[in-house]
């Protein structure tokens, strides 16, 4: 990672994502949420919206002026050959240049223009993933009621990429019709009104190129929903592998997912047979047009030379190129990407964990005063979601002085885990105070670990000191466990290390809350899955 150059600071992830959401204080995105219908696309032109300026300019520049002059410096020169003369032998030099040196002009800002339209895409893809991640850590335990972690990877991996090509062939949306205009104007004074022959053909292709793009839209909605089903069941399958493998339930789920991909084969068919009906009238409605505009010129009496020639056939195939595969192919994209937005929207619009009025002091320093409680709770009321009639916790008062030892009975589903959820602003508090004072360490029921070093896990990111360490170990009872493992504290666990049972991911889960050097620490039945002797021990030590 050190050789690697770093990114300017226009480039900073940070700097993105907080210019998406608060530039100058605009408040963009957050602006939009305070509105009854936000827009998360609105919100994402008005931040970036100099960075596309800047392609949107050389792209229009390119398209509307210099494919257009090029026809015209053509026709002079076809012209001074046609009927030469010595006092035109310096126009028609200077104007065979100007043909050169407009493909050279189109060079110099084409590919500016398409890099500057590629790296606002980067810009725009970083901003709403950071917004996305942001968002996922702040997401209310309701909210995955409506969305899954497969969702969420689809949404960073599949949605986010629509912007790559849309950022560069965008612009054609409102340059291809300008350009349009401006070159059937040319047509018109070479061969008059039976340019609008062209045109009206030309016009013809837009309604159908709209129609497949409404129908594109609705093949893409379907994809995205498919897509994420089948992300959902492999990731379910994946968490439950142990109990499919050892049910013999493989050919069953393989069913599962293979109906899942033929659903998502048939939609992603359908929107790759529309791409190729654009692809086919691009390829075939300059050639129409071409022959309707010259056949009936030539038949109504009026005779073709060289340079009216040329000059309709490089506008017309410029336009054609423009109208019929740039500007539908921006369309149909503009399309994907609305979705896009409105699944990125529906995502960011979850709810998610709101700054209670609570009191939550001094919870990065240790407690100094020991006479100050370190928990104070007065008459609370929680629930877990705002849709619930019936609350979780019920007029709950209680006071913990720092050293106490406080165990919480009840059966299952009495509310020992809210408890602990609402104490940790993990839950809505409708009424009622809390007060803590000190540092919070959690232990969760369902112990878990992250791909790394048991060491890693228990130190999660704190710096290591040898003498706590070892001290978390002796009172969590790991000592044996890691004189059997072969690498000792540096064995690898989670997915790609070796599997932990039930008691030692508990202890591990325990070791890192313990580790944390908290002033309260909260402990969701740690005891529950290691045997008597274990249990006796930590609870002693």
């Amino acid at each position: 990672m050190q050789d690697l150059t770093k990114c300017s600071t226009s480039d900073d992830t940070e700097k993105l994502c907080d210019e998406l959401e608060r530039y100058d204080l605009c408040l963009n995105w957050s602006e939009e949420l305070r509105k009854k219908k936000p827009s998360f696309a609105l919100a994402t032109i008005k931040s970036f919206k100099k960075h596309m300026l800047f392609s949107f300019i050389l792209f229009l520049f390119e398209e509307c002026v210099l494919r257009n002059v090029q026809p015209l410096m053509l026709a002079k020169v076809i012209d001074f050959f046609a009927h030469p003369s010595n006092d035109q032998y310096l126009w028609a030099c200077l104007n065979a240049a100007g043909v050169v040196g407009a493909s050279f002009v189109y060079i110099l800002c084409h590919h500016p223009a398409c890099y500057g339209s590629v790296r606002c895409a980067i810009k725009i893809r970083v901003a709403w993933c950071t917004l996305m991640y942001k968002k996922a850590l702040r997401l209310h335990n309701s909210a995955f009621k409506k969305t899954t972690i497969g969702q969420i990877l689809n949404l960073m991996s599949n949605d986010v990429s629509r912007l790559d090509e849309f950022c560069i062939i965008g612009s054609y949306m409102i340059a291809a019709p300008i350009q349009t205009a401006i070159g059937m104007y040319i047509c018109y004074l070479y061969i008059g009104y039976y340019c609008l022959i062209g045109l009206a053909i030309l016009l013809m292709f837009i309604p159908f190129n709209s129609f497949n793009g409404r129908i594109f839209l609705k093949v893409r909605t379907k994809v995205a929903n498919l897509s994420d089903t089948r992300i959902r069941i492999i990731s379910e399958i994946i968490k439950g592998m142990r109990v499919i493998k050892m049910y013999a339930w493989e050919d069953h789920f393989l069913r599962l997912v293979s109906e899942a991909r033929r659903k998502e084969l048939i939609q992603i068919r359908n929107a790759t047979f529309l791409r190729a009906m654009n692809i086919s009238i691009s390829l075939v409605s300059g050639r129409i047009i071409l022959f309707a505009m010259f056949i009936v010129y030539v038949l109504e009496g009026h005779f073709l030379n060289a340079d009216k020639v040329f000059v309709v056939m490089t506008v017309v195939n410029t336009v054609r190129h423009t109208m019929t595969w740039l500007f539908p192919n921006s369309i149909a994209l503009l399309s994907e990407l609305s979705v896009s937005c409105n699944r990125i929207q529906t995502f960011l619009e979850l709810d998610e964990i709101e700054q209670q009025s609570i009191a939550y002091h001094n919870t990065n320093v240790p407690v100094k005063n020991n006479e100050q409680p370190a928990i104070s709770i007065k008459q609370m009321v929680a629930v877990w979601t705002k849709e619930q009639e019936q609350p979780s916790l019920i007029d709950l008062s209680l006071s913990v002085k720092k050293g106490e030892l406080v165990a919480v009975i009840g059966s299952v589903g009495a509310g020992k885990s809210t408890f602990l959820m609402s104490l940790m602003n993990e839950i809505q508090i409708t009424s009622g105070t809390i007060t803590l004072n000190g540092r919070i360490a959690y232990a969760s029921q369902e112990p878990w670990s992250f791909n790394g070093s048991l060491r890693d896990n228990i130190l999660f990111g704190k710096k290591f000191h040898n003498q706590k360490y070892q001290a978390v170990i002796d009172v969590c009872a790991m000592r044996r466990d890691l004189k059997q493992l072969q690498y000792g504290d540096r064995t690898l666990v989670g997915e790609r290390g070796v599997s932990l049972s039930g008691g030692q991911k508990a202890r591990l889960t325990l070791a890192r809350a313990l580790y944390n050097d908290a002033d309260i620490y909260l402990l969701d039945d740690p005891l529950s899955a290691v045997d008597a002797e274990v249990a006796n021990h930590i609870f002693e030590k």
